[in-house]
């Protein structure tokens, strides 16, 4: 299975052309994200198969399907004719963050894809594990996804996770009517330094190797509400981590910046509103040539095993020892290890580099762009960034 570098807002419809296609996939991006008309996406789809990457589409008829349940099949049957053969196309896109319950419907939804274009996945986003229990609409998150994986059944298990803060509080008092929009928002402004970033992969992690499916993080990059502007640096670490953890995909949020609104004043995406490259476009494009040839080896072999060096406050495992490495020292590191014998450091520091130091026997080497090179017992990180090793064969 390839390794897919994906985001979340497309390139508006006033914007699109085959060259604003071209740069998302020039930043490094081989799974595009559209939500156009037929015509559009059609065009969309073309314009992906001709530069190598694949499209994610979304369509009207899609949310229709679930307002009116009644014409469900109809309407998928349609969405597949128009784009199932197009060779371009990945998956269609459903929704974003569903309460359990709509499972129910989106099981439906879900099949209907499955019967119709049994190639291309139906994809399906969920909550993050600080939405409260009205908007998972389960007591516990745990719940929550037990019941998504056994009622929906997906293809693959994607949810989102932001974590980073800004100390500043919004100055201006903000009236959400929305009950879903209102819970999100609230959740957002808990001024602490946010846990349950681990605790969330573990059990995303745990879900995916249980029911055998890919696992996906869509991780923060766009600045707004109380989400901070993330340095180069701490991009890599949120991309190593996911790495460490055994995804197979990963996603930005955002590509295109959000026009600014009362509430979440969105800004410093990868593109900004007006359609001008910001200096993510080039932090992104750098850390996805670098990270690319991890994750296409992460994405051919399965996690066995993840553990993490120094202090950790959320439930994860203390590295112990794990098959021909006996220890590892030297800072705050996660260990995650693969089926086929391959492992990943990933630093947590993503202000200070970091020096691991690992006590084993074994030659270890250590991928470089395409080539496997010999590294010693000593491995160097940068700040927020990882290595991928594994130990030579004779």
């Amino acid at each position: 299975m390839p390794y897919y570098i994906t985001h979340w807002c497309d390139v508006p419809a006033s914007f699109f052309s085959e060259e604003r296609i071209r740069e998302v996939a020039d930043c490094g991006i081989n799974l595009v994200m559209g939500a156009y008309g037929v015509e559009m996406n059609r065009q969309a789809l073309e314009y992906c198969q001709k530069l190598g990457v694949r499209y994610m589409l979304y369509d009207a008829r899609i949310g229709e399907a679930m307002r009116e349940p009644e014409r469900l099949e109809e309407l998928i049957a349609a969405v597949c004719a128009d784009y199932r053969e197009y060779p371009g196309l990945h998956s269609y896109h459903i929704t974003d963050e569903p309460s359990a319950d709509r499972f129910p419907l989106l099981a439906r939804v879900v099949e209907a894809f499955r019967r119709y274009d049994p190639d291309h996945i139906a994809y399906i986003n969920l909550f993050p594990n600080y939405a409260n229990e009205q908007q998972l609409g389960t007591p516990t998150y745990e719940e929550h996804l037990r019941r998504f994986m056994d009622t929906v059944k997906p293809e693959l298990l994607s949810y989102d996770h932001y974590h980073l803060l800004t100390p500043d509080r919004p100055a201006e008092p903000v009236d959400i009517t929305d009950p879903r929009e209102a819970g999100i928002y609230a959740a957002a402004q808990r001024r602490v330094d946010r846990a349950g970033f681990y605790d969330n992969l573990e059990d995303i992690r745990r879900f995916g190797l249980e029911y055998g499916v890919p696992y996906m993080l869509i991780i923060l990059l766009t600045e707004h509400g109380p989400y901070r502007y993330l340095r180069r640096e701490e991009i890599s670490y949120e991309i190593w981590q996911t790495l460490a953890y055994g995804c197979s995909y990963l996603s930005y949020f955002t590509y295109w910046t959000p026009a600014d609104d009362p509430v979440w004043h969105f800004r410093n995406g990868i593109i900004s509103a007006d359609g001008e490259k910001c200096q993510h476009y080039w932090d992104v494009q750098a850390l996805n040539r670098q990270i690319a040839p991890v994750g296409e080896h992460v994405a051919a072999t399965k996690s066995a095993a993840v553990f993490h060096v120094g202090e950790e406050r959320e439930r994860v495992t203390p590295f112990a020892g794990y098959g021909e490495i006996r220890g590892i020292e030297g800072g705050r590191l996660t260990a995650g290890f693969f089926e086929d014998g391959s492992f990943v450091l990933a630093n947590k520091d993503f202000e200070n580099g970091a020096e691991a130091a690992l006590d084993t026997d074994a030659e270890l080497l250590r991928l470089e762009g395409e080539d496997w090179i010999p590294c010693g017992r000593n491995v160097s990180l940068t700040p927020g960034g990882g290595a991928y090793l594994k130990v030579r064969r004779s």
